[in-house]
């Protein structure tokens, strides 16, 4: 009865912590190739990260995905910015 649980209990927020990782991840791997895909993941991940924090459910996990989360962000704003100025010094 306790493993029941136990079960019902862990796999309830656990989805979120992993959304927010695997989102943060494809927001790092992608951002060269990819700002405006990586743009929305990055936030999402975010919010998805904060939701998992606050929930307290695989909290390493979602600890993960809002810094993957928030490292993609930030490169993807980089390369936004630098291909900006780029485009406003030749054109």
């Amino acid at each position: 009865m306790d493993d029941q649980n136990l079960n019902k209990n862990s796999s309830g927020g656990s989805g979120v912590s992993i959304a927010s990782m695997v989102l943060g991840i494809i927001a790092v791997v992608v951002n060269c190739w990819y700002v405006y895909v990586s743009i929305p993941c990055g936030i999402v991940g975010i919010i998805l990260a904060a939701i998992g924090i606050k929930n307290n459910t695989s909290k390493g996990m979602a600890i993960a995905g809002l810094v993957c989360s928030i490292v993609g962000l930030a490169m993807s704003l980089i390369v936004l910015a630098t291909g900006a100025a780029i485009y406003s010094m030749f054109s």
